[in-house]
Order: structure tokens, then C-alpha cells, then sequence
């Protein structure tokens, strides 16, 4: 007898958004014009407070709450980037 695999709706619509998560790579919150990276920004913000909502059984924090959290913590890491982006930028003129 054959192995007969049952499909939902639900189970293919889940795994379609798992395939299609916004990642947060490095090194893309500043333009390579040295300005901020709005869309970004606010993606990795977003994608952060998502994965810190599902997280938190008990819904301690509002989404509004867990989102001002996320959008503080991008927003220093996009600060870092920008002084790195600085530096650089600094030491090809030197050299």
C-alpha cells in the first residue's frame, strides 16, 4: 500500500510564509550613498518584533510596545553601520 500525504491549506499557506520571512543581513540599513536605509530599517524592525511577539506566550508586551523595542534596537545597530560606512568612506580619502 502507498503512503498517501494529506495536504491543507493551511499547512501549505504557513510554509509559503516561512519561505518568504524577511532576513536581516548585515551591512544593508546604510545606502552606499551613506544614507539610511528607511525600508530596511523598518523591515528588520518589523521581522525583530515578530519573532519577539511569537515568542512571548504570555503577551506581556503590546505589539506597539514590542515594536518601539525593535525599532530602537535597529535603529542603534543602523547608527553603528552608518559610522563604519563613515570610517570607510574617511580612510579611501586618506590613502
Amino acid at each position: 500500500m502507498t503512503f498517501r500525504r494529506k495536504l491543507s491549506w493551511s499547512t501549505a499557506m504557513r510554509d509559503i510564509r516561512k519561505d518568504h520571512t524577511p532576513v536581516i543581513v548585515a551591512g544593508t540599513l546604510v545606502h552606499a550613498s551613506g544614507r539610511f536605509n528607511l525600508t530596511a530599517i523598518m523591515r528588520a524592525a518589523a521581522a525583530l518584533a515578530r519573532r519577539a511577539y511569537g515568542r512571548d506566550r504570555a503577551k506581556i508586551l503590546t505589539w506597539q510596545q514590542q515594536m518601539a523595542g525593535a525599532l530602537r534596537y535597529v535603529w542603534k545597530q543602523a547608527r553603528v553601520e552608518m559610522l563604519v560606512f563613515v570610517d570607510r568612506a574617511a580612510a579611501r580619502k586618506i590613502a
